[in-house]
């Protein structure tokens, strides 16, 4: 193999690759494959949870094939000026010969025929196109609210997708653990597959969100059985396994109504809410929101022993306006939230009473939603969360 490409080019799809790569288990998933495609160079990377192929424009002299270790070669790239590169492998050797105008350097690599073989597609399965920075947008809206304990729940540390729900032409994304919600749905593009569910490590899906390019189509495609899913660009492609669990129904959680709905304005709900976090230094973060439909406003309150108290007001618009009550919540699951909705002029709460979900939705996004249990006072007046309980 000998291919030529310039130090800019091959040190970007280095670094995209690389986040990939393992040093835990075979000494193979150390390595980068690197391989020719037409005028191109492809190099890929898997740690057996995720796998990424990058592309890398060049001049192919001759064809072949051969695995690098990964850091090394990343290191070597990034210190070389900005110039021409030149990567040269005799047949039948494992190593590479990395070539610039002042320097060279001989790297001894593996048998890239012990590299794990990327997921075959056939045309058959499932298969949908829609836009990258929807889709990335979609996981980075809802991931968060996803769960972080292995042992109880598996999988709510996944991110559940639904394609084509009960006819409706949409893909949905959700995540949950045992406290909050997080929902994000978009219309999609051409014909609408048959009605599927996937589930999808929440941990892993927030590397393909950064990886995956911002502009331009992705292809999501589920090979049938092969218990993986791809997404495929111009310029990445990715693979996860999908997880072998059952998710909670959550959309019987979700609230058909309510009794009342206040809007208000997101950049000024937000610092209040930062504030509020300083003080909100129990064990339980606890956050005080008091509607107040019938002045129009809503108090905003966090306290701690030995460290003070904090109070903001806010006005808000109330939709139907009833009785004054208060409500307590995590401030982090409230302060989460506001985060995600940052670009959006005004958020709405909709709610029924204090022992019912809080629900927020940024304005003008119908098809996005976060549900919050709220806290509940025990007779010894310490508050404890309320807390999902969605039905398998």
């Amino acid at each position: 193999m000998k291919v030529i490409c310039t130090k800019a080019e091959l040190a970007r799809g280095l670094a995209i690759v690389g986040r990939a790569t393992s040093n835990r288990t075979h000494p193979i998933l150390s390595t980068i494959k690197i391989s020719t495609e037409q005028n191109r160079v492809q190099l890929e990377a898997t740690n057996l949870e995720l796998g990424v192929q990058a592309y890398v424009e060049a001049t192919v002299e001759q064809a072949g094939c051969c695995t690098l270790p990964a850091k090394l070669l990343t290191d070597f790239v990034n210190v070389l000026p900005h110039e021409t590169i030149t990567i040269e492998v005799p047949e039948a050797k494992h190593e590479g010969t990395i070539t610039s105008e002042l320097s060279e350097a001989v790297i001894t690599g593996m048998d890239p025929t012990e590299f794990p073989i990327w997921p075959q597609v056939d045309g058959s399965g499932l298969s949908l196109v829609m836009d990258a920075q929807t889709f990335k947008e979609m996981i980075t809206d809802v991931a968060f609210s996803a769960s972080t304990d292995d042992d109880n729940r598996p999988a709510l540390t996944g991110i559940c997708i639904q394609v084509g729900r009960e006819g409706c032409g949409k893909i949905t994304c959700a995540a949950a653990d045992t406290y909050r919600l997080a929902v994000r749905s978009e219309v999609l593009e051409g014909d609408v597959p048959e009605p599927t569910e996937l589930i999808v490590s929440a941990k892993t899906l927030k590397e393909v969100a950064t990886l995956l390019p911002s502009q331009g189509k992705v292809s999501i495609i589920v090979p049938p059985g092969q218990k993986q899913i791809l997404f495929q660009t111009a310029s990445v492609n990715l693979t996860t396994r999908l997880m072998e669990a059952r998710y909670p129904n959550f959309w019987q959680m979700v609230p058909g109504d309510y009794g009342t709905r206040a809007i208000l304005e997101t950049r000024l709900f937000t610092p209040m809410i930062k504030a509020a976090a300083l003080f909100a230094q129990d064990a339980s973060h606890t956050l005080t929101l008091t509607f107040k439909p019938s002045a129009g406003k809503i108090t905003v309150f966090a306290e701690a022993a030995g460290i003070g108290a904090n109070t903001s007001t806010i006005g808000a618009a109330y939709s139907d306006p009833i009785p004054d009550f208060t409500m307590l919540f995590n401030v982090r699951y409230i302060a989460e939230v506001l985060t995600a909705v940052s670009s959006t002029p005004e958020i709405a709460f909709e709610l029924h009473n204090a022992s019912r979900p809080g629900i927020l939705r940024p304005v003008g996004k119908k098809d996005v939603l976060y549900l919050v249990m709220p806290m509940q006072l025990k007779r010894e007046a310490k508050p404890r969360a309320a807390t999902v309980g969605v039905a398998s």
